[in-house]
């Protein structure tokens, strides 16, 4: 089993596969750090009373400290217009290069535009993720 996770659902997420408590890691335009977890409209005020500076109140927040030690495949689903976002891609960039576990999917346009191909392309991640899963282990088992 293994989390599909949107926006920030990733860090819960994330938490869970960087402890090697899942299969795999799916994860749709989640937000990586404190700069993609701030709303691009957040007000100056808001901004204000955010410890931008200090990595300690971010450590439990930040999903690039858990992705940087995951134990399982990583699939990153994106759209050219990010749902918080817009045409922003530096979070997602920075999630596929912080493990050398994960791929990429990006789409033209909003996500929501694709549902065929995202379900095409989850449903052969996930049985490709479970099958090499099984076959690593000693006692050799396969999927039926």
């Amino acid at each position: 089993m293994g989390p599909l996770s949107w926006s920030a659902g990733l860090i819960p997420a994330a938490r869970l596969a960087a402890e090697g408590q899942v299969a795999f890691l799916i994860d749709a335009e989640g937000p990586t750090d404190r700069f993609s977890l701030i709303h691009p409209r957040a007000s100056a005020v808001e901004l204000e009373e955010l410890p931008l500076g200090e990595d300690a109140f971010w450590q439990e927040k930040e999903a690039l400290n858990c992705l940087i030690h995951l134990k399982c495949p990583y699939l990153r689903l994106q759209g050219s217009i990010d749902h918080v976002h817009g045409s922003m891609e530096l979070h997602a960039r920075r999630a596929l290069a912080a493990t050398s576990l994960g791929e990429g999917a990006w789409f033209s346009g909003s996500l929501y535009e694709h549902g065929t191909e995202i379900l095409k392309l989850l449903k052969d991640f996930i049985l490709k993720s479970c099958s090499d899963k099984v076959h690593s282990h000693s006692d050799h088992k396969t999927l039926r």
